[in-house]
């Protein structure tokens, strides 16, 4: 898996963040804890409150130390200015999706196969 470190700006404070690729079974498992929660405050999931719980998964370093999880990792994210939230977001969509390049290499690879006959 992917893994970049980040570096803020000193306009935005500094510092770095330490980002991973996330796998299919820990976003399912997120969004799954986000509309879980959602309901049980007997509200809607919001897309802003998935988007950074994703982009929070995601850290794995702040500032070179392990990135804490659960109620501490969330005290940590919250203590994070918006602005870096928003670069975050763009940090996380940078891991996690892919490139125009890679779409191409993935669609030019494609063969064409021989379908059977549908009894």
């Amino acid at each position: 898996m992917n893994q970049k470190t980040f570096t803020f700006s000193p306009a935005l404070g500094g510092g770095s963040i330490t980002m991973r690729e996330l796998t299919t079974g820990e976003v399912e498992d997120v969004l799954a804890d986000e509309a879980r929660a959602a309901k049980a405050s007997k509200s809607e999931p919001s897309a802003l409150k998935m988007q950074g719980a994703l982009a929070r998964e995601s850290i794995s370093a702040l500032n070179g130390k392990p990135f804490p999880r659960g109620m501490a990792g969330e005290i940590e994210w919250r203590k994070l200015s918006e602005k870096k939230r928003s670069l975050l977001f763009q940090g996380y969509q940078s891991l996690n999706q892919t490139t125009d390049e890679e779409d191409a290499d993935f669609l030019s690879s494609a063969e064409a196969t021989e379908q059977p006959d549908r009894v």
